[in-house]
């Protein structure tokens, strides 16, 4: 083990014991920096240790379903300008309908969260609109899409979780048996017209076996470097098991339809075969 190593293993074990999370350290089956290619990747420059990186990425999509179309963010009521909740991870709450998370992170009362689909680019099971072209257009099968509805309801919001990396559906099925360490994570929301979008910051939650939920709040506000010219990508060096009891939970701006978090991975143990 480096020095460096040393060092981070001795300021996660001061955030929380992450005893088991090493236990299979020797069998980590996280996707290898070094392939058959002989390419690697080495760390660049403030970039943490890591094993393992992959790419979220969050969408929103805003239809009206009596012109059947598209509406821009700036034609939405004003009551429907408002930050959509966006749960990640989590398995165990998400089997629950996120039940857990919208106690820690409300729905704003203009919008409902209807339904939870895994899309599987013909239909949503008891939807009872056709789906839009411009969602079937950014999806792709396994994608996580949050619907969201007014109470009339007159407009529908289309939050969308994907991965180029793999099936975000297959990655929240994995974690109920395999767990990793998050390391670090980047967020880019691509301009400098939707960086307000890090004044929302991020929130940890943990539930218990029986409902249980504890919390974190994290500001990403107070990462934002202030010698950096991009003030649309932030840095959040948090430092956070997952597994299928915890999950991170945002607010996405009515106005920012596209964000990209780039999760650096530490460390993945297998809970099971």
């Amino acid at each position: 083990m480096t020095n460096e190593e040393k060092a981070l293993l001795n300021d996660i074990s001061s955030f929380e014991n992450f005893e088991n999370y090493f236990e299979n350290e020797g069998h980590i089956d996280a996707p290898k920096t070094t392939t058959q290619t002989h390419a690697s990747l080495k760390r660049a420059h403030n970039q943490p240790i890591y094993e393992a990186q992959f790419d979220l990425e969050v969408k929103t999509l805003y239809y009206s379903i009596g012109t059947q179309s598209v509406v821009v963010p700036s034609a939405l009521p004003s009551a429907l300008q408002t930050g959509l909740p966006v749960y990640l991870f989590g398995h165990s709450d998400y089997a629950g309908g996120f039940n857990i998370a919208k106690t820690k992170m409300p729905v704003n009362p203009a919008w409902i969260l209807s339904a939870i689909y895994t899309y599987n680019a013909t239909s949503f099971p008891g939807f009872p609109y056709t789906i839009p072209v411009a969602v079937q257009a950014i999806c792709k099968t396994g994608d996580l899409v949050m619907v969201y509805q007014d109470a009339s309801p007159t407009t529908i919001a289309f939050v969308i979780i994907t991965s180029p990396n793999v099936a975000y559906a297959t990655l929240l099925d994995s974690i109920s048996s395999d767990r990793f360490i998050i390391n670090q994570f980047r967020c880019n929301v691509g301009s400098d017209t939707f960086a307000t979008q890090f004044k929302n910051g991020y929130t940890v939650i943990k539930q218990t076996l029986f409902g249980k939920a504890t919390d974190d709040i994290y500001s990403s506000n107070s990462f934002i470097n202030p010698f950096n010219n991009l003030k649309y990508i932030v840095d959040v060096p948090l430092i956070v098991p997952i597994d299928k009891n915890k999950l991170i939970a945002t607010y996405m701006n009515f106005d920012c339809q596209d964000m990209t978090i780039s999760i650096f991975v530490k460390t993945v143990s297998k809970l099971q075969a």
